[in-house]
C-alpha cells in the first residue's frame, strides 16, 4: 500500500512540479516575456519541496539536489537555446556549472524545513539563490546573466523602484514574491484564514510597482546631449583589415559621417570591429589610430570612441605565460588585449582594457595551472587568450566634458561592476561584439538586461554592437532607438547625463553580502548537527 504513495511523492517532487518551474520561469523571462510567470514560477519548486520532506532516509538529499536540478537546467536551456546554436559545448558547459552551483548550495534545505520549518526554508532557499548570483558575478565559471532581478528589462515601467534596491534587491523581491503567493496557497489547502497573508502578499507585489509607475517618466528635454552609436553587419577580422586597418576606420569613418556633420559629442564603435590597433606602447603612432585622428580634424568638437585589438610585448615565454602569443618572424612573445580607445583631436587618447572575459572563448580560466582547460575552449569571438592591459584609464572624456566609462561587451553584463562604473559617469558607453551570434533573441535578452542597470543607477547607456543590438537608452529605462542585426546605420538621440549617485548606490551589494553570511551561517548549522548525529550514533 505504501509503494505508490512513494513512487507519487517521487515523481511529484523529482519530476512533475521541478519541470513545470523551470517552464513558467523559461515563458516569464525576456524575450517571452509573460512577466506574472515570475511570480510564480518557483511555487512548484516549493511545492516540490514539500512532497521531497515527507521521503526517509539519505535519498531526500539526492531528490532535493535533482529537483533543483532539473528546474534551473530547464529554465537555463531553453532561456540560453540562442547559445547553443552557435557555440554547443559553451553552452553545455555553461549550463551545467550554473544548474549544478545552485542544485549542490541548496543541498541542506530538507534538513532546514524539517527542523525550523517552511519559513526559515524559504530564508535558506533566498539566500543561497542571491549567494549563487553574488558568486556568478565574482568567479571564473559562472555568469550573472540570468540573475533573477534583471527578468523585468521589458518593462521598465514596473522596476523604477530599482533605483533604491538594485537588481540584487529585484531579485529578493521576486523571491519573496514567490513564497508569499505560496504560503497563500498553502493557508487555502490548510482551510485557514487568509486575510493577513492576503493583504502582505499583494502589498509585496503591488507597492513596489505602484511606485515605480509614480517615479516613471521620460527624460526631460533640459541640458540634453548628443550620442551617436553606429550599428554595424560586418566580418573585419580578416586578413586585409589586419594588415590594412586603415581601411576598416575609413569605412567606418564614412558610416559616421552623418553623426560627424551634425556634431555629435560622442560617437561610439563596436567591440574589436579594429582588428588590430597596433602596439599599444605607440598607439599613436599606428594606422589605425592616425586615420581616426586625421578624419577627426575636421570635426575638433567630437570624440570617437572604438573598440579592438591591441598589443603588448612581454619577457615570459609561453611556459611562464600561457597567454601570450610567439612571433616566429621577429621572434618575440607578445600579449593580445582587448581594448576601447578615446580619441578626440589634439587631446590625449585614453585605453580602457577589458577586465572580465567570456569563459573559454576570450580567455581559458586557469590555463597556467590546468592545461586541459584548452580543451574546453569553443570559440565564437576570436582569440581565446585575451590579457588585461594593466596601464589602461577607466574614466574617459569628451572634448565637451562628458565622463563615460567605455564597457566592453560580456563586462557590462555584471551589475555591480556596472552600478561601480555608473557612480564615476555622466554615461556608460557598451562597445559589444555579437557578429558570432546566430539567434538574436540573445542580443535582445542582453539589451534588456542593460535596461534594468540604466534604472539602479539613473545613467543613460549608448551600446554599439557588430550584428547584435545597438541601442540608446535612457535614465529611466527606456529604450529611445534600437537597430538589430543587418539593420546597420548610425543612430543618434540626446539624452539627459546621470545626476549622480542614487539611493542604492550607497547599499550596493548588501542584499548580497547579508546573503553570503546567513548562508554559510546555516551550513555551519548543518555541519554541527551532522556531525553531532554522527558521533552520538558512534557512542
Amino acid at each position: 500500500m505504501n509503494q505508490p504513495s512513494k513512487m507519487k511523492i517521487w515523481i511529484l517532487g523529482t519530476v512533475v512540479f521541478p519541470i513545470i518551474s523551470g517552464l513558467l520561469m523559461t515563458f516569464g523571462w525576456p524575450t517571452y516575456g509573460i512577466f506574472p510567470l515570475i511570480f510564480i514560477g518557483l511555487i512548484p519548486l516549493f511545492l516540490a519541496f514539500d512532497e521531497i520532506e515527507k521521503i526517509t532516509g539519505k535519498s531526500k538529499y539526492f531528490a532535493v539536489f535533482f529537483a533543483n536540478f532539473i528546474a534551473h537546467f530547464i529554465w537555463i536551456v531553453i532561456s540560453l537555446k540562442w547559445l547553443g546554436t552557435t557555440s554547443p559545448q559553451s553552452f553545455l558547459t555553461g549550463v551545467t556549472f550554473e544548474s549544478l552551483s545552485l542544485s549542490l548550495a541548496l543541498i541542506p534545505i530538507i534538513w532546514v524545513g524539517q527542523k525550523y520549518g517552511k519559513m526559515w526554508r524559504f530564508i535558506f532557499f533566498a539566500v543561497t539563490w542571491l549567494s549563487v548570483e553574488f558568486l556568478n558575478q565574482n568567479w571564473l565559471l559562472g555568469t550573472p546573466y540570468l540573475a533573477l532581478g534583471s527578468g523585468f528589462g521589458m518593462f521598465p515601467k514596473m522596476i523604477q523602484h530599482y533605483e533604491f534596491i538594485g537588481i540584487e534587491g529585484g531579485s529578493v523581491w521576486l523571491l519573496a514574491c514567490n513564497f508569499l503567493i505560496y504560503n497563500l496557497i498553502v493557508k487555502i489547502k490548510q482551510k485557514v484564514k487568509i486575510v493577513k497573508p492576503l493583504i502582505v502578499a499583494v502589498s509585496v507585489i503591488f507597492i513596489p510597482i505602484l511606485i515605480s509607475l509614480s517615479l516613471y517618466q521620460k527624460q526631460g528635454t533640459e541640458d540634453l546631449r548628443k550620442i551617436s552609436v553606429l550599428h554595424t553587419f560586418l566580418n573585419s577580422n580578416t586578413k586585409e583589415y589586419s594588415f590594412h586597418p586603415e581601411r576598416i576606420t575609413d569605412s567606418l569613418i564614412h558610416l559616421s559621417e552623418k553623426g560627424l556633420k551634425e556634431k555629435s559629442e560622442l560617437i561610439v564603435w563596436p567591440e574589436v570591429v579594429i582588428p588590430n590597433l597596433g602596439w599599444l606602447m605607440s598607439i599613436n603612432q599606428e594606422k589605425a589610430f592616425t586615420s581616426i585622428y586625421q578624419h577627426l580634424k575636421e570635426y575638433p568638437q567630437t570624440t570617437i570612441c572604438t573598440g579592438g585589438y591591441g598589443f603588448t610585448l612581454t619577457k615570459s615565454t609561453a611556459e611562464e605565460d600561457p597567454y601570450a602569443s610567439y612571433d616566429p618572424a621577429n621572434k618575440y612573445y607578445y600579449l593580445t588585449h582587448n581594448i576601447a580607445l578615446s580619441i578626440t583631436y589634439g587631446d590625449r587618447s585614453p585605453i580602457r582594457s577589458k577586465k572580465f572575459f567570456v569563459p573559454f572563448q576570450e580567455r581559458i580560466p586557469f590555463l597556467k595551472e590546468f592545461p586541459f582547460m584548452a580543451n574546453l575552449a569553443d570559440l565564437v569571438g576570436g582569440n581565446a587568450k585575451i590579457s588585461y592591459y594593466q596601464n589602461g584609464v577607466e574614466i574617459h572624456q569628451t572634448k565637451t566634458k562628458i565622463n563615460y566609462t567605455p564597457m566592453l561587451c560580456y563586462e557590462s553584463v555584471f551589475p555591480l561592476i556596472m552600478a561601480e562604473k555608473a557612480d564615476e559617469s555622466d554615461l556608460i558607453v557598451i562597445a559589444a561584439n555579437e557578429n558570432w551570434n546566430k539567434d538574436l533573441t540573445g542580443s535582445k535578452q542582453y539589451l534588456y538586461n542593460n535596461v534594468g542597470m540604466a534604472i539602479q543607477s539613473r545613467i543613460p547607456i549608448a551600446k554599439s554592437s557588430n550584428s547584435g543590438v545597438s541601442a540608446i537608452i535612457d535614465k529611466y529605462g527606456n529604450v529611445l532607438e534600437e537597430k538589430i542585426g543587418r539593420n546597420s546605420g548610425l543612430i543618434t538621440q540626446k539624452i539627459s547625463l546621470a545626476e549622480g549617485p542614487t539611493f542604492y548606490s550607497s547599499i550596493s551589494s548588501i542584499f548580497y553580502w547579508i546573503s553570503v553570511l546567513l548562508f554559510i551561517s546555516f551550513y555551519l548549522l548543518f555541519f554541527y548537527s551532522t556531525l553531532k548525529s554522527f558521533f552520538q550514533k558512534k557512542s
